[in-house]
């Protein structure tokens, strides 16, 4: 199984380890958008129990301003989306 990206609450693009598939690292959010956790509260993984959730794309990476380019190479670690 490997890693996967998915966007929380439409709000917060995060990913997903398969180790521990009920609880997502958050690489960037959007105040604006309403987002309540940041990459910048810590290493800790946040619930996604009861929260909207939904495979994130490539257009995701761009709204969110995350880089892609390491995680599109390693496809041996991260399921990254092909749209």
């Amino acid at each position: 199984m490997k890693t996967r990206f998915v966007v929380i609450n439409e709000n917060m693009l995060g990913y997903v380890n398969p180790l521990t598939p009920n609880s997502a690292g958050i690489l960037a959010s959007s105040v604006i958008r309403g987002a309540s956790h940041s990459w910048k509260d810590g290493d800790y993984p946040l619930s996604v129990d009861g929260r909207g959730v939904r495979p994130a794309t490539k257009a995701d990476f761009d709204t969110y301003r995350v880089s892609s380019n390491g995680y599109e190479q390693d496809t041996k670690h991260y399921d990254f989306p092909k749209d």
